[in-house]
């Protein structure tokens, strides 16, 4: 017995009826697209479902932890559950496997390292010339966030945040 189910104790028959609520917050897509919760998401982006424990009290369960207990059975207690597509609110149950978390890290490490080459060269981190820097200035003086910046200027959000910091502090002192 895994940690959810020992701290729920739900009783099999009511995985189906938790089977059929959790499917029915979820948008209707093709059968090899990302199945999208939508019900209640919490602030990092999961689904979050609740379920009754053996006490009658209303527990969160993650969406796609529920999703794939229903499909496959109980978690091992050192596993966790891996979304292959990377898309937290997914509860498609073949985007779902349950590794440890060595394994989760290094699947995420290697995600990450895909997508900075997938990126163009000009968001690499370079240094700015005068008329971008009187820009990056101009726009945070405006109200401007950063993401907004890096999206208009063509930066990665890192060197956009170290000319803004400098210019907020020029600015302060």
């Amino acid at each position: 017995m895994n940690r959810i189910e020992s701290l729920l104790h739900i009783k099999e028959t009511s995985w189906l009826t938790l089977s059929a609520r959790l499917f029915s917050r979820t948008a209707t897509a093709p059968w090899n697209a990302c199945l999208p919760f939508q019900g209640q998401h919490n602030r990092d982006g999961y689904g979050v479902i609740r379920v009754t424990d053996s006490d009658g009290r209303l527990r969160q369960m993650l969406a796609h932890r529920a999703a794939f207990i229903t499909a496959h059975g109980a978690i091992e207690d050192d596993h966790i559950v891996h979304h292959k597509c990377f898309r937290r609110d997914c509860v498609r149950v073949s985007h779902l496997q349950a590794v440890t978390h060595a394994e989760h890290g290094k699947l995420h490490a290697a995600h990450n390292k895909k997508l900075k080459r997938a990126l163009p060269r000009y968001w690499s981190r370079k240094r700015l010339d005068e008329i971008e820097i009187v820009t990056i200035a101009e726009l945070t003086r405006i109200g401007r966030s950063t993401n907004w910046i890096s999206r208009a200027m063509k930066l990665d959000r890192a060197t956009v945040r170290r000319y803004r910091r400098n210019f907020e502090q020029s600015i302060a002192a």
